[in-house]
């Protein structure tokens, strides 16, 4: 107590809260802001005695939000579809036009078909566990009470009494029942999202800032190219001439393929049903009628792949910053890492190019057979369990054996592309309109 008031707390609570005379239950205000007032405890309910007290302060209201949708459920498809390929008639075989024309055709015939709505709704707190059982048992609970109260008899305090702890047990039950159940059936994203959730872990905290620019302005990326950028410039200028005569002989990758229907079909069906609100139409929408979309990427991802072209408009990306650790000081830029969500069709482009160059590098063996990244049947643990072979090994022969770890910092922001294209070229023959 003495250390509280030496820190400018008041302690209001004066008698016991326990129906054993101790007093357990109290109640802590700044002794300057005088927040507290009218306190006294209130023995008849329970064992642990009702602190009652009024705060001098405003009730908050519920915080309201604006909503933007489209009721595309009820949309009548047929007719979306018939005005979605009239104006597509009319576009333009640019790769750039072609995917601006895109999104503003989809747009258009959305705001005809299904027009944007704005609504007002107040954040109210939902709870998934919550069911029927719970609440007719609340509502009996609360009858209880007012008949207590009302007639302040002991066997109506007694089935009060009886009634609460019949809620607060339906309540367990079906708190124990909800998590049991999803837990069981989540991913390692969903168990990690649920226990964060139920530990009260925000995800989306930010450093104090007064716009987005402000967060972006991080110089720690620029420090770094200052740092390498005399080798930079050598390795520009030396790998381009470097090429294998004997491997651009034997294999080289100039262009991609030309992709069919089916082929963006197939990863339409097998993509996540997720969107970008950059995206001018949900995933969802595209996955349930790929007839009337499938034709259109088609033709978008060949010309960019034909044409070694990227559409302005397709290389934005929501980016949201996360933490790496919910223990680390979330006013630090370098805490946190950047998670950037693209357009749908740029993931269909995106996908196919990884495809297609992994095929050829796996064809010919360009791969450093020890790498364990960005290759299927490789992972972490792959790469673990070969240097924990090594080392068993060694030590097996009662050899020494040093480990040494290197970590690049910001090692993808920090790619030079010039860097990156000579070395494609020299090492890999990879060239052309790529």
């Amino acid at each position: 107590m003495t250390t509280l008031e030496s820190a400018g707390f008041h302690q209001h609570v004066i008698g016991p809260t326990h129906i054993s005379g101790s007093t357990l239950d109290l109640v802590f205000s700044c002794t300057e802001e005088n927040l507290v007032t009218d306190c006294f405890v209130d023995p008849r309910l329970s064992d642990h005695h009702v602190v009652c007290f009024k705060i001098c302060q405003q009730k908050s209201h519920s915080q309201k939000h604006v909503i933007v949708s489209r009721k595309l459920h009820l949309m009548d498809v047929p007719s979306f579809e018939a005005d979605f390929h009239l104006l597509l008639e009319s576009s333009d075989s640019q790769i750039e036009d072609l995917a601006d024309h895109y999104n503003r055709v989809i747009k258009t015939t959305l705001d005809k078909h299904a027009p944007e709505k704005r609504s007002t709704r107040s954040t109210r707190l939902h709870q998934p566990w919550y069911n029927n059982s719970i609440h007719e048992a609340r509502r009996v609970r609360r009858k209880h009470e007012r008949k207590w109260r009302k007639s302040r008899l002991e066997v109506d305090h007694q089935l009060y009494v009886v009634q609460r702890e019949q809620v607060n047990s339906l309540i367990c039950v079906a708190k124990q029942e909800y998590y049991k159940n999803e837990l069981a059936q989540a991913d390692t994203k969903t168990v990690f999202k649920k226990v964060n959730t139920l530990l009260n872990r925000s995800t989306k905290a930010l450093p104090a800032h007064e716009s987005s620019q402000d967060l972006s302005n991080n110089e720690k990326v620029s420090n770094i190219y200052k740092c390498l950028e005399n080798d930079v410039v050598e390795l520009c200028n030396e790998t381009f001439t470097n090429v294998d005569p004997e491997r651009s002989a034997s294999c080289s990758l100039t262009n991609f393929d030309v992709l069919s229907e089916n082929d963006v079909l197939e990863y339409v069906q097998k993509s996540p049903a997720k969107s970008c609100c950059l995206d001018p139409i949900p995933t969802w929408l595209i996955k349930q009628h790929p007839d009337m979309f499938v034709p259109i990427i088609t033709k978008i991802t060949n010309d960019s792949l034909m044409t070694g072209a990227f559409p302005a408009c397709l290389k934005q990306a929501i980016v949201t910053p996360l933490i790496k650790k919910q223990s680390l000081n979330p006013e630090t830029l370098k805490n946190y890492r950047p998670v950037s969500n693209i357009p749908y069709v740029s993931k269909v482009i995106e996908k196919h190019v990884i495809k297609q160059i992994s095929a050829y590098m796996e064809s010919n063996e360009l791969c450093d057979p020890l790498q364990s990244a960005y290759r299927p049947l490789h992972s972490t643990e792959t790469a673990l369990l070969k240097v924990k072979s090594d080392i068993m090994q060694h030590l097996a022969k009662r050899e020494g054996v040093f480990l040494v770890l290197l970590d690049l910092s910001a090692a993808f922001d920090t790619v030079n592309h010039c860097a990156l294209l000579n070395r494609l070229t020299s090492d890999f023959c990879i060239g052309g309109v790529l």
